[in-house]
């Protein structure tokens, strides 16, 4: 009777465990930057970036979609930072007059960015990390 009973327990907790990690993964997974903001492409009348070195320049409006479709699918994070100057700084001018601010770090392995707004940060995933470096070349 208690191997029977050890095994039932033991099943029980393994079953918890692995639906309470998935809803975390889907709590995560819907914390996005794009998902937190709701700004699509039509909003934006102008993206401004600025890097370290003080060169700035407007993105086009294909770099637009590929930059919006990159921090839209970032996923929040509570952790302040507390590391070096951001690579880029990036204005989002909006239609309705109002701007975002953003600070990315995406050069030398980097994959953060912060909202002026918000206290955390996002993690961006590997590829539209490299969408974003290439945009900003």
């Amino acid at each position: 009777m208690n191997h029977k009973m050890l095994v039932v327990v033991y099943i029980l907790t393994l079953t918890l465990v692995l639906f309470g990690c998935q809803n975390i993964k889907e709590n995560n997974s819907s914390n996005t930057w794009g998902n937190n903001n709701k700004i699509s492409t039509e909003d934006i009348s102008e993206i401004k970036i600025q890097n370290k070195k003080d060169s700035a320049r407007s993105l086009t409006q294909q770099e637009i979609k590929v930059f919006m479709n990159a921090i839209n699918n970032s996923v929040y994070n509570q952790g302040k930072l507390d590391i070096r100057p951001p690579d880029y700084e990036v204005e989002i001018s909006l239609e309705s007059g109002q701007a975002k601010k953003l600070y990315l770090w995406i050069d030398d392995g980097g994959d953060l960015f912060m909202d002026e707004d918000e206290s955390g940060h996002y993690i961006l995933n590997e590829a539209d990390r490299t969408e974003l470096k290439d945009i900003f070349k």
